[in-house]
Order: structure tokens, then sequence, then C-alpha cells
């Protein structure tokens, strides 16, 4: 078990903290209320009651509700291994009962486009042929499911054994997910996924999205390697794969001219990716982009994708995604951890990778504080009232 907590919280719970402190040195240089009366002396020789003992419970508890708030503020959490079985029909990613775990896979990120061009209707056909009507984000999401899961229609069968990522990208790229085996926990995200509705971070940055993309990917190589040279075990990646849908081409924010990352062509992310050795895979969802008006746009996908030894699809049928997953069950697989034998998946903390759960300790914490604060008002009000 492991505990962490937010950076950014615990920088603004310092700063509030700071401020709270000085506000209570000023609030002590005012003299409290008073009540003049002309001798005390006989009041010392008074055993103090029961509420005068507890007379200042109410002012603690209030500065306990305060602390709370803090710590609250700063979002700790525990890393914890699963133990809830699965339920009935839940979907599960591990292997059968008497099947040996994945020993072996590939490094795959997917990035998917989210920016606005992606709520147009477009129409699309199914694995029986037939013509339907659906958007291109909802196109989208339903190639990356067959990715991931699978279609038995279709003879795919999925990436059950690899380590997938997901990133979204507008006007710029966010990671969704890092590289993990829990596919469930993606088709989650991958379920809300929409489109980009604020027009300030509208736009289509493939360069950057490859860019980032691939900087995630050497820095796990670069993370795995400083583990193997400790002597502990890790996921070391033979081959990775970015497989970036979209439904057009590199379509920049005015708001980031000038900015060398945001603006990055996408022949030098490719560039970049290329002397990684990571292959880039293009699948367009628009299916204009097959008409001669964007014969320029198209040659340049297929150009970036075949220097880093990918290839370019226009994927509006089911063929193209069975396509795409036989090349990549053709490359090379990577070595996964076996908990067996001593080993473990150590790039997640010693657990099996999407076997790690985090469990936030803020809305424990913001209960105590509403049931302190709820006490001492009581108390005050009923039992602890005080003149003046």
């Amino acid at each position: 078990m492991a505990w962490g907590v937010d950076l950014i919280g615990t920088l603004l719970a310092i700063g509030l903290g700071i401020c709270a402190a000085i506000a209570w040195t000023r609030y002590k240089k005012v003299l409290p209320p008073v009540l003049f009366f002309s001798e005390t002396a006989f009041l010392k020789k008074i055993p103090p009651t029961l509420k005068v003992r507890w007379q200042h419970a109410p002012e603690f508890l209030l500065w306990g509700v305060i602390a709370l708030l803090f710590l609250a503020l700063m979002d700790p959490y525990l890393l914890v291994s699963r133990s809830k079985a699965p339920e009935e029909n839940e979907q599960i990613s591990a292997p059968a009962s008497g099947t040996p775990p994945p020993v072996e896979g590939i490094a795959i990120y997917l990035a998917l486009d989210q920016s606005g061009s992606m709520e147009e209707e477009i129409k699309a056909r199914d694995s029986t042929g037939r013509l339907y009507k659906t958007s291109k984000i909802n196109l989208l999401k339903s190639i990356t499911e067959k990715f991931i899961k699978g279609d038995p229609t279709t003879g795919l069968e999925g990436l059950q054994n690899d380590m997938i990522g997901m990133i979204t990208f507008a006007r710029t790229p966010q990671v969704v997910s890092p590289l993990t085996l829990d596919h469930d926990e993606l088709l989650r995200h991958l379920k809300e996924l929409d489109i980009m509705r604020i027009k300030d971070q509208d736009g289509t940055s493939i360069g950057y999205a490859i860019y980032k993309t691939a900087n995630l990917i050497v820095s796990t190589r670069h993370f795995a390697e400083e583990l193997i040279s400790e002597g502990k075990p890790a996921y070391t990646i033979q081959n990775s794969v970015i497989i970036l849908i979209t439904d057009g081409f590199q379509e920049l924010n005015p708001l980031d001219y000038g900015n060398k990352l945001r603006t990055m062509p996408v022949e030098a992310a490719a560039k970049f990716a290329a002397d990684h050795g990571i292959r880039v895979y293009i699948v367009n969802v628009e299916p204009s982009f097959a008409s001669n008006d964007y014969e320029a746009s198209r040659k340049l996908m297929m150009r970036v994708t075949k220097m880093t030894g990918g290839l370019f699809f226009l994927a509006t049928e089911s063929q193209n995604l069975e396509e795409i997953l036989k090349t990549i069950e053709q490359l090379e697989k990577s070595a996964l951890p076996s908990p067996e034998g001593g080993g473990s998946y150590s790039l997640l903390g010693g657990q099996p990778p999407g076997q790690l759960e985090k469990w936030h300790l803020a809305p424990y914490l913001l209960s105590i504080a509403a049931f302190a604060f709820i006490l001492s008002i009581i108390a005050e009000c009923l039992w602890l009232r005080k003149v003046p």
C-alpha cells in the first residue's frame, strides 16, 4: 500500500494556512468581550462544572474543521490493490481460469481527435456492408472500441495482451491514460469522450499530438531502463505504436502561432517518432478525404507514416481495422514481467498493471469536518452558551 497527495492542492493548502495564521495573530490582538463584576475572588473557590470544563470545545472543533478542510484540499489518497471480486456478468480482461497470464505484448498509444469538426455526421459502412449515418466522433469511438476489444464479426482478436495508453487532442493533446493492461478502464474513458466544446481550445494539432505521445513512450522506456539497471523487473518495450485517429489534417488554433510545440509540423513530429523507433499509423474517418481535393493532404499523411514504418488508412469500413491489427500483430512482442518467481510489474509499484486502485480520502475528511462543524454549532447554541 502506498499513499500520496495532490501537489497543486498541497501548495494551495499551505498558502491558505499561512493566510489563516496571519489572520489569527491579528485576531488575538483584539480584546475579547468582558463583563464587569464587583468581586471575583470567591468565584475561584467554586469547583468548575462540566460546562466550564468543556467551554472551549466548540472553538477546538472549529479549528479541527479548518484543519480537515486543509487536508481535504491536499487530496490525499491511498494506492491499494483491488480485492473486489468481479460481479456477475462483469467484463474483465484477465485470462480464463487455467490459462497463464499474458507474458508479452506491444506498447500502443491511441491518439484520438476530439476537435469540433468531429461532431459532423457522415455515412459509414458496417461489417455487413450496410451504409448508415453517424457522427465522426461516434465512428472514432466505435473504431477504437473494436481496436481494444476485438470484433468477432470481422475476425478482429483485439489487443488483450498489449499495453495501451490513450491521448485526446484538439488544440493541445491531453493524456487520458498512460500505458495499462486495464482495458475496461480505457473503454470507460472512451465512452465519456466528447468533442471540444470550448472555442478557444479547438483545433487539430496532429504534429503536437504525435510528438507528445512519442515523448511519453520514450520516457517510459527510460524509466524501465532505470529499473533494469537497479536489478528490478520492468516492461522492456521492443516495439511501440501510435494509432492516431482523426477526420482531416493539421489545423492550428490562431492563438498558438509562434509557439514551436503547438505548431509543430507533422513531418517534424514523425521524424522524432521515427528516430526513436516508434511506428505511427494514421486512420482518417472523413469519407471526403478520399477525393482529389485532399490529394496533397493524403500524400503528406502517407509520407509521414511511411517515414516511421507505419501506414495511412481511410477507415470507413471494418476491413481496414482488420488490416491494421494484422499488421500490428506481426510486430515483435515485448516481454511482460511475470509476477511468478519473485517478479513483479514494477512500473506500477509491484502490482499488475491496471490492478492498483486509488482511494481518495477527501470525501471522508469533508464528511468528518461537516459533522464537527454541526456539533460545534449545536454545542455552542444549546449547551455551552456564553455571556457575553
